[in-house]
């Protein structure tokens, strides 16, 4: 008797789509997302967003991802100047994050 493998379809959601995702909701409830492009500052937060007299960073990833050592210093840089900076690897998250910010 032969075994047939079954290869498991990857389900795994992408970093990239959770940020557009995030992103679009952003947008909808008055939140800018500006794309932090820091070639000379390595390690920065994927995105700034801001509205409403309100700032905050967001580094995005995957549902197993992990934020690099130096991505973990840059965020508690941030955080040491009191910038509220987030890791999402989910849009739900998010959501909880911009509704926090909203009633600040």
């Amino acid at each position: 008797m032969i075994e047939e493998k079954v290869k498991k379809k990857n389900t795994t959601i992408r970093e990239s789509s959770i940020e557009s995702k995030c992103c679009k909701y952003a947008k909808t409830i008055g939140f800018n997302p500006y794309k932090m492009l820091t070639p000379n500052n390595r390690g920065f937060p994927d995105r700034m967003f801001y509205g409403q007299g309100k700032v905050f960073f967001v580094e995005f990833k995957s549902p197993t991802g992990k934020p690099t050592k130096l991505q973990s210093l840059q965020i508690k840089h941030l955080q040491d100047e009191k910038f509220d900076v987030y890791i999402v690897n989910n849009i739900e998250d998010f959501k909880k994050i911009c509704s926090y910010q909203l009633q600040k």
